[in-house]
C-alpha cells in the first residue's frame, strides 16, 4: 500500500494485522515538518487511566491501538518518520519501520513493541514516549552516513526530572554497519535503558 495512513485521537479500539511482513507494507517518499511527514500516524488515547500488565495488554486488543505484523517503510533519504505514535497504550508486534533518520517517532504515551525491527542511522528512535522494546531488532545504517560519520540510535525526550517518560530495550539486537552512539539527549532529562541486551561492534562506546 503506497499512500500515508493516519489513526485519529477520536478512533480508538483499532486492530490492524497484516497477512505477513513481507507482504503487508505501508510506503511513502516525504519528507517535511514532523506533524504532516509521517507515513503512518496514531494518535488514539486509552479509555483507561492505568496500566495494564504487558501479558495482558497484548491479549487485550480493544485497549488503544494494536498492530501486528506490518512493515512500515519511508524510503526518502533525509529525515523522513516511518511512524508517529502519540496514542496510549499502542501495541506494536512483529512490525518493521525503515528510514535513515527519524524513522519511527515515538512521540508520546505508553506503547509497547513487541519483536518489531527498526532501522535508520540518526535518531532513528525519538521522542517523548513512555515506551519497552522488547526482543527488538535495531539495524544499524550508520555505513550510509559516510566514512567517519558516527550516527545516534536514539533521542529521546524526557524534558524534566518528573517526567516519566523513557526507552527501555530488554533483550534486545544491535547490529548493523557503520558506527553509532546507543543515544543522545534530545532533551535535558533524556533516558534510554539497554538491559540485557547483545550489541556488535557497530556500537560506539
Amino acid at each position: 500500500m503506497q499512500e500515508k495512513v493516519k489513526i485519529p485521537e477520536d478512533k480508538p479500539y483499532i486492530i490492524l494485522k497484516g497477512q505477513a511482513k513481507r507482504t503487508t507494507e505501508i510506503v511513502w517518499d516525504d519528507q517535511s515538518t514532523w506533524d504532516d511527514q509521517s507515513t503512518m500516524t496514531t494518535s488514539c488515547k486509552a479509555r483507561l487511566s492505568y496500566l495494564w500488565p504487558i501479558t495482558s495488554l497484548l491479549k487485550a486488543s480493544v485497549l488503544g491501538i494494536r498492530v501486528i505484523i506490518l512493515l512500515t517503510r519511508n524510503t526518502l533519504g533525509p529525515p523522513a518518520v516511518a511512524a508517529r505514535v502519540s496514542g496510549d497504550m499502542t501495541v506494536f508486534h512483529r512490525c518493521e519501520f525503515y528510514g535513515l533518520q527519524d524513522t519511527l517517532w515515538d512521540n508520546q504515551g505508553r506503547q509497547y513493541f513487541k519483536r518489531c525491527t527498526v532501522q535508520g542511522a540518526v535518531d532513528f528512535i525519538f521522542g517523548g514516549g513512555q515506551s519497552i522494546y522488547e526482543n527488538c531488532a535495531i539495524s544499524v545504517l550508520g555505513g550510509a552516513l559516510g566514512p567517519g560519520v558516527t550516527g545516534f540510535i536514539t533521542a529521546q525526550g524526557r524534558s524534566n526530572p518528573d517526567d516519566a517518560s523513557g526507552f527501555v530495550f530488554n533483550e534486545c539486537n544491535v547490529f548493523g554497519s557503520g558506527s553509532a552512539l546507543l543515544g543522545r539527549a534530545w532533551r535535558a532529562y533524556a533516558r534510554g535503558i539497554f538491559y540485557r541486551s547483545n550489541f556488535t561492534d557497530v556500537v560506539n562506546p
